[in-house]
This record gives C-alpha cells, structure tokens and sequence, in this order.
C-alpha cells in the first residue's frame, strides 16, 4: 500500500473544482477477496477538451486482499468495468514499481500497458552512506549552493506556500505544459503535517524552489511535485534543484522514512533527462508500468485527436 491508496489521499483531494476522489471496493463472487481502488477522476481544458479527456487516474497499486483466483473471477471484472466507467473515457493505473499482484494486473482486459520507469532510494542507511552516492558532480553542486547561502527548510507560512506555486504555475505554463495540482492542495498539506512535507529552498530569504512531500506511515516519502529557479540561480553558483532534491532525501532519511520515491523516471527506452537528473542521487531504476483500460475507445481515439489538434484548449 501507498499514500495515494490510503484514506488521507482520499481526503486531501476532496472538494477540488479540477477532480473527484474516486474510491471503490471489487469483491468476487463467493465475497472473500476485495480489491480496494483508489484514484481521482479528472479532466483538462476548456469545456471540448475536458468532454475528450474524462479519466479515472488511480496512482500506485491498489490493495488486495488475496490474489488467489482473482484471475478466473468474472464478478470483480464486471464491477471494475461497471464502477470505472460512466462519465470516464478510460482508466489509467500508473504504478511506481513493479506490481506485487501481477495477477490482479494480468486477470483484467486492460487496453495495453506502457513500459515506464521509477526511482527508488533505500534511505534506512546513514546519511553519510547517502550521500557517498551521490555523483561528483552533484556533491559539488550542494557544496557550492551551501557555500553561497542557499539552505532547505519547511514551509513557515502559506504566504511562502503562495510563493513556491507560482514557481510551479511559471514551470508548467512555460516548461512542462502538462495540468498542475491545486494550489489547495498544497495548502492542506502545509495545515496538516500528518499528510506531508512542504520543503523550501531559499536563498536571499527568498523562495527560489519548493517540493510538495506526502508521507506514508513511516514506509516512504514523496517527490510529488517539484519546482525550481534553476536558470536564474545558475549565476550565483546556487543549483536549488540539486540541492532540495538532496535534502529531501536526507529528510527522509533522517525522519525515519525507510524510502525516498522520485514518482517516475520517464518511459523504457525513450531519453528523459529528468532521469538522468535522478540516478545521480543513487536510487534503483525500477519498472513502474501503466496501465490503461478504454471504456468508450471511439471517443478515447477522437480524444486523443482533439488533444493533439489543440482542440478545447
């Protein structure tokens, strides 16, 4: 189990204009196994786009009770088929390792399943055996923002959360382009420590870059969303991205989290920079596939069009 199949993900994502919490439980037949899902219908763009993008994303592997005979039970396939669709067009799980209930997986008529990737860090050794692991280049790049004055801390207040969302607002407008989690969000997390970590990097006392961090129990810690002023910094020597990035992870280490989950590393086979960014940290390339399952494919296939067109936009 994870933090986005827990309870808490469930609530921190009620209320929000731009998606549903979705929480359902499949039980077979003879009612001894359950599936239990949990996920958040969305959709993006103006009112074309979002008719064309309706979707159920579900992040991490659902839980499961049993996986014996989950593959010869048509009762939990009607109930996936019948409880997932609706207003969605397709369901996506996206997982962030390789799934233990392979059976789960391979039992349900999933559309396809693509090959992406994830980084894990074992953070349960000492923080100097972290950060031996780290790259050369990377240990000279914290040296020289310490050096110059940049430091990670917690958010203090939510004018600084205020601060670190428009960084990402300007990242995924202008960089990224892909849709951006509501500031709310962000805002809960910093209301109830329970959930998470804000973590900030300042220099100058100003914000110069935040990463949004869920907690689960004390199993793992997050890198959910993360945005720095890279380029603007690069002229003092300071390198937020590297610096928070290796902070965070000694946070979690030092907290007593037993691992730090990047959240993807880009698809299998494809050049992603970011990836390359996040094995200098020393983590574990591991498969995180995604799964999709098409509810109404005429409308999956027109969407996908009207996206590319721009469409609704």
């Amino acid at each position: 189990m994870s933090f986005f199949q827990s309870p808490a993900y469930y609530e921190l994502m009620k209320g929000l204009s731009e998606g549903e919490p979705f929480h359902q439980r499949l039980k077979s037949s003879a009612g001894d196994q359950t599936v239990i899902l949990t996920g958040v219908r969305v959709a993006n763009g103006g009112k074309v786009k979002k008719y064309f993008t309706s979707r159920i994303v579900i992040i991490g592997e659902p839980f499961t009770a049993t996986n014996e005979n989950i593959d010869t039970d048509n009762n939990i396939d009607w109930q996936f088929r019948k409880q997932t669709g609706g207003k969605s067009i397709y369901t996506e799980f996206r997982l962030l390792e390789p799934p233990v209930n392979k059976v789960f997986f391979h039992s349900l008529p999933f559309t396809f399943c693509l090959p992406y990737l994830n980084i894990l860090i074992d953070t349960t050794p000492t923080a100097e055996n972290l950060y031996s692991k780290l790259s050369s280049t990377k240990k000279r790049q914290v040296h020289s923002s310490q050096k110059a004055g940049a430091y990670v801390r917690a958010a203090g207040n939510e004018k600084e959360v205020k601060s670190f969302y428009r960084i990402l607002i300007e990242l995924y407008t202008n960089k990224i382009k892909k849709p951006l989690i509501a500031e709310e969000v962000l805002m809960r997390v910093f209301r109830d420590k329970s959930i998470g970590e804000i973590l900030l990097v300042v220099f100058n006392e100003k914000i110069i870059g935040g990463m949004l961090c869920p907690v689960f129990e004390k199993q793992e810690m997050y890198e959910w969303y993360i945005g720095c002023l890279d380029d603007k910094m690069k002229q003092h020597k300071v390198y937020p991205s590297v610096l928070l990035t290796w902070e965070a992870i000694q946070y979690a280490a030092t907290h007593g989290y037993k691992r730090f989950n990047f959240m993807g590393a880009g698809e299998k086979g494809k050049p992603y920079g970011v990836r390359d960014f996040k094995l200098q940290f020393g983590g574990n390339l591991v498969d995180a596939p995604r799964y999709i399952f098409v509810h109404k494919p005429l409308l999956y296939r027109l969407g996908k069009l009207a996206v590319r067109l721009g469409f609704g936009s």
